[in-house]
């Protein structure tokens, strides 16, 4: 599916100020989250060490500058779409009641690329942790389907996958449709007894889709202490690859279809318990404001 095309430099740096039109203007000058495993420090640390794992040019760890132009080098004929929040961040944190939207508040979630619509198609979704973080990509997903006359076999993707990612960890689908790789955060791959007590876990799976981090919004005070955002704590040491491959038809040699996701779990929970951890101290400023504020106010009263 890849092409030769290049985009034209005025299109990404337009694509470019879309993205960053409010990417990093949340209030900076907060006093940063708790010192620890979640801080944006921990975050880019686990960016950095995810770039190793991948699809074609689109890395884990990648920021948006980075992830643009890799998306483009994969099909030249992507109409990149940027997802933000639907609503100013401090709105869905409940700290303010202020709903007028400002686009400087809408946080970067992700990009979602698509070719036009035909016979064969291809999409290609990443999502970006959030704040106080600067955005890295901590999700892939990857669906392309084969024109009838262009599929290959099944064979061939599974070889190319094998390829790319090594053996894998688990083969759930006896016929060879499906591949799953667990890897570490080193990147080593997780094989035998322990990668089959991981498959067995439902809650250890790669996400789809480009809408960013599930986050609390609706709580009166982020947790504290900042606790994980997923179910299971199996999954938090993981880099999770799942790879689906659907034939013509039942027993066909062809693929009609392949699709791919990846979920960096220690980035996506450094990033989004940084949100946390961060949203929490805001909280407790506005109180002992408030609070101030109250005493000041008790002591003007004439008893």
């Amino acid at each position: 599916m890849k092409t030769q095309r290049r985009l034209p430099g005025m299109l990404v740096i337009l694509l470019l100020c879309l993205i960053f039109a409010g990417a990093g203007t949340v209030s900076w000058g907060q006093q940063p989250p708790p010192s620890g495993c979640c801080t944006p420090e921990a975050t880019a640390r686990a960016a950095e060490s995810a770039k190793t794992i991948g699809v074609a040019n689109v890395s884990l760890g990648m920021s948006p500058e980075e992830a643009l132009p890799a998306l483009k080098a994969v099909n030249a004929s992507f109409k990149i779409t940027v997802n933000r929040l639907d609503a100013n961040w401090d709105y869905k944190a409940l700290i303010t009641q202020d709903s007028m939207i400002d686009p400087k508040k809408r946080w970067l979630l992700g990009l979602d690329a698509q070719t036009p619509r035909g016979e064969g198609g291809e999409q290609f979704q990443v999502q970006f942790t959030s704040p106080p973080s600067k955005p890295y990509v901590f999700n892939i997903h990857r669906q392309v389907d084969f024109a009838t006359q262009g599929m290959p076999t099944v064979e061939n993707i599974m070889a190319g996958l094998r390829k790319h990612y090594g053996p894998e960890s688990v083969h759930p689908i006896a016929s060879g449709e499906r591949l799953v790789w667990f890897f570490d955060e080193q990147g080593r791959a997780i094989q035998g007894g322990e990668a089959t007590r991981i498959q067995n876990n439902p809650q250890c799976h790669a996400q789809e889709g480009a809408g960013g981090p599930d986050l609390a919004w609706n709580t009166l005070a982020a947790p504290s202490p900042y606790q994980p955002v997923v179910g299971s704590v199996q999954c938090l040491p993981l880099i999770i690859v799942d790879a689906r491959i659907t034939p013509a038809q039942t027993g066909s040699l062809l693929a009609r279809s392949f699709a791919i996701s990846i979920t960096d779990y220690p980035l996506y929970n450094n990033g989004a318990n940084a949100t946390y951890a961060w949203l929490n101290q805001i909280r407790k400023q506005i109180a002992s404001k408030q609070l101030g504020d109250a005493e000041k106010r008790g002591a003007t009263i004439k008893y």
